[in-house]
């Protein structure tokens, strides 16, 4: 299913449809099945529907959202507004500065590119904000929140909570880390810093609910996606 050069509306069927958008501002609606929906240029809206559904912005300022099913969700170029909605979806920004909501799931969050907002939402959700200034809430449930190297940029992180089971993922190699005690938290201003150099802003006065030694996990991979 192929538009035009104009803004289309195109809707799916019952079965998995394959549907381009082409250029224009167009709305795209994939319906039942498991879709695969490309925005391609212009200033797109995706709706994935029931089932899981790979959804693509390519290049302009796009909105797409996965609805039901566990869905793959890629924003491109341009600043997007990307939401997974229900089930266990992956959803990525790259370039822009691009705003992630998983919604309901256990989701995968990657900002990649630009100063990023990751909504988890409800749910056991992984938040890496990637390069930039980016923000990141959990929301309910047990969260990570991976940094992947020092330089990538200073992200906030504004609900973490132990109760919870959130976890900060830390990478061994991107941050030459050997122990979580080379880490610190200042209660004062919510800072979080490695061997002095602060990389993330997390809620101030924390006090005992957060504990380097206890909170912070170390990885060996580099968790490349």
């Amino acid at each position: 299913m192929k538009g035009t050069s104009g803004a289309d509306i195109l809707k799916g069927t019952s079965k998995g449809d394959a549907i381009y958008g082409y250029e224009g501002d167009d709305k795209l609606y994939g319906f039942d099945g498991s879709d695969s929906i490309y925005g391609f240029s212009g200033n797109d809206s995706i709706w994935g529907g029931k089932s899981w559904d790979m959804l693509y912005g390519l290049s302009g300022n796009d909105k797409i959202y996965g609805e039901d099913g566990s869905d793959s969700i890629d924003g491109g170029e341009g600043n997007d507004y990307l939401d997974g909605g229900n089930d266990d979806d992956n959803i990525f920004g790259w370039n822009g500065n691009d705003t992630l909501i998983g919604g309901n799931g256990n989701d995968n969050l990657y900002g990649e590119g630009g100063n990023d907002i990751l909504i988890g939402g409800t749910g056991n959700d992984t938040l890496t904000g990637g390069t930039g200034k980016d923000t990141l809430t959990g929301g309910n449930g047990a969260d990570k929140f991976v940094f992947k190297s020092l330089s990538e940029g200073i992200d906030t992180i504004t609900d973490f909570k132990y109760q919870e089971g959130d976890k900060i993922e830390i990478s061994k190699v991107g941050f030459g880390a050997t122990s979580t005690s080379e880490f610190s938290y200042n209660n004062s201003n919510g800072a979080l810093s490695f061997k002095g150099k602060v990389f993330a802003y997390l809620q101030s006065g924390l006090g005992i609910g957060f504990i380097p030694s206890s909170d912070i996990n170390l990885f060996d991979e580099t968790l490349a996606v």
